[in-house]
């Protein structure tokens, strides 16, 4: 597949807008917290900075290093990425509670083979595909053979 098309797919998935979605989430979630205490007048205002401060390091670096890894791998060597239609028909539990994954038959006129999507589906979410929205559907996945990475474009 043309690299510029398949770039473009990639940048709108299903996956990477859910990604992008949470990591917007989380980031202004946690700031907002860290930033009302810090905002808050202590009886030591410099011990309260220090502690947002030590909040924000302790939360943020590796929540926001895991969203560069994972958009990294998505964008890596995308000239090898493959386009398939599945069906999205065998749930399985997520790496974190309430996420759900997806074991697919992915096929084309020369190799047939089962892989895992990443969990990014949900049981409840008001941020990300919900599970019930996706069982039973047929999606098109992207996969590169190469860094045998799956992406759900949706």
């Amino acid at each position: 597949m043309e690299k510029r098309k398949i770039l473009k797919e990639l940048k709108y998935s299903l996956e990477v807008t859910a990604l992008r979605n949470w990591a917007i989430l989380y980031n202004v979630l946690i700031l907002g917290v860290t930033g009302f205490f810090a905002l808050m007048d202590g009886i030591d205002q410099a011990n309260t900075h220090i502690a947002a401060g030590i909040t924000l390091a302790l939360t943020l670096v590796p929540l926001n290093g895991y969203y560069i890894v994972r958009f990294w791998k998505i964008f890596r060597s995308p000239e090898y990425y493959k386009v398939y239609k599945a069906k999205l028909s065998q749930p399985k539990g997520g790496a974190f509670r309430d996420t759900i994954r997806f074991t697919v038959l992915l096929e084309d006129a020369e190799d047939r083979f089962v892989v895992d999507t990443h969990s990014i589906f949900r049981t409840r979410s008001f941020a990300g595909p919900l599970l019930v929205d996706y069982v039973n559907q047929i999606v098109t996945i992207a996969y590169n053979d190469r860094t045998e990475e799956v992406v759900v474009i949706g």
